[in-house]
């Protein structure tokens, strides 16, 4: 058994109460995951407006 720290680099955050989610969307009960999913990556850019 291991413990690895993974370092997140927040651009942008929103409180919880403004949140989303959408059918269809990458989900994954690991601790770090890699996100590939296309579909995810383009929800995600656009609710937070980030350019890809």
């Amino acid at each position: 058994m291991a413990e690895w720290a993974v370092p997140v680099a927040w651009t942008r955050t929103v409180p919880r109460e403004q949140g989303f989610w959408k059918t269809g969307m990458f989900a994954n009960q690991n601790t770090a995951a890699r996100l590939r999913q296309q579909f995810t990556i383009e929800q995600v850019t656009a609710a937070f407006g980030l350019d890809e």
